[in-house]
């Protein structure tokens, strides 16, 4: 006897399967969820999931970098996971590189990673600033202002709207996640002279070392320079030097060296040396570190003795 096959046109009166009987299988809204061959959850969306106890997750690694003077790199340092908009994407061993756009203008810029349309994180330049979110599952992340699909990963500053210097005398590039202390150096590099009895930047403007760092972190400084004391063979006096930042010695420097005060006559030759700190600089913007000098006396003149018997030093964290 051939037994006719069961049409599932209509349930009734035949014995109840439940309601996965009528679903397909997948991973899209709706679907009945299967395991794969090994007996592992296909790559579903499990943000909505309760009470699940996983281990410490990394999500503070990676770190920008400048590999050149037109690109930005995002590697992963420290681990390779990074939290963006509440779910955590693997940072990818070669790195997320992003040129600079076209049709910027000079000043500093946030970069923000964000998830692309094939789902790969990239990195955006902006200008618009950041923020600590409070939204749930991105507690605490980084993000910026009202766009919980971006989270900071650093900051640089574009010389002429293309160019980063990641150099000792120019630091433009500075991470977010696992900074580490850079080194600031720059050699005087001419002969000046001044006879003014108010301070002015020695080498106006040539002399700098120039750096961005984040609100709220230490910047340490310091300097020596050899100077030549003249009197124009009239009457001894006393020539002055100091370290400033960003054109005055007030930028929230604490001091625990000496500035230079010098008294003395013709042909006689000083150095000084002097240390500070300054804690309260602010960030997107291009700071700049300065020798200034004056003689007390105008007409009394003061010389730096010349190349390489100056310089600038400091470490700030980036």
């Amino acid at each position: 006897m051939t037994t006719a096959p069961t049409q599932y046109s209509s349930l009734a009166g035949l014995p109840t399967l439940g309601t996965a009987a009528a679903e397909d299988v997948g991973a899209q809204p709706g679907n009945v969820v299967q395991l794969d061959n090994s007996g592992k959850l296909p790559a579903v969306d499990g943000s909505a999931l309760l009470n699940i106890n996983v281990g410490p997750q990394p999500v503070h690694c990676g770190r920008l970098i400048a590999p050149n003077t037109f690109t930005v790199q995002l590697i992963p340092y420290r681990g390779n996971a990074l939290q963006i908009n509440g779910k955590l994407y693997t940072i990818p061993a070669n790195g997320v590189l992003a040129i600079v756009p076209s049709g910027l203008t000079q000043g500093c810029y946030y970069i923000y990673a964000f998830v692309n349309g094939t789902g790969a994180i990239a990195l955006e330049f902006s200008q618009s600033g950041h923020t600590s979110s409070a939204a749930p599952g991105n507690l605490g992340i980084e993000v910026k202002v009202a766009d919980e699909s971006r989270s900071l990963v650093g900051m640089v500053f574009l010389l002429n709207g293309n160019t980063i210097f990641d150099t000792p005398t120019q630091r433009f590039c500075a991470s977010w996640f696992n900074q580490r202390p850079r080194p600031l150096l720059k050699l005087t590099g001419g002969q000046y002279t001044t006879t003014t009895a108010s301070f002015t930047e020695m080498g106006g403007g040539a002399e700098r070392v120039q750096f961005i760092t984040w609100a709220g972190t230490a910047v340490q400084l310091g300097f020596s320079q050899t100077i030549d004391l003249a009197d124009n063979g009239t009457t001894a006096s006393t020539s002055w030097l100091e370290l400033w930042i960003d054109g005055s010695n007030n930028s929230g420097l604490e001091t625990w060296g000496q500035n230079g005060a010098f008294s003395g006559t013709i042909g006689q030759m000083f150095t000084t040396i002097s240390q500070q700190i300054a804690t309260d600089l602010s960030e997107l913007v291009l700071h700049h570190a300065e020798i200034a000098w004056m003689s007390a006396t105008a007409g009394f003149t003061t010389t730096n003795t010349g190349s390489g018997n100056g310089q600038i030093w400091g470490v700030v964290m980036q």
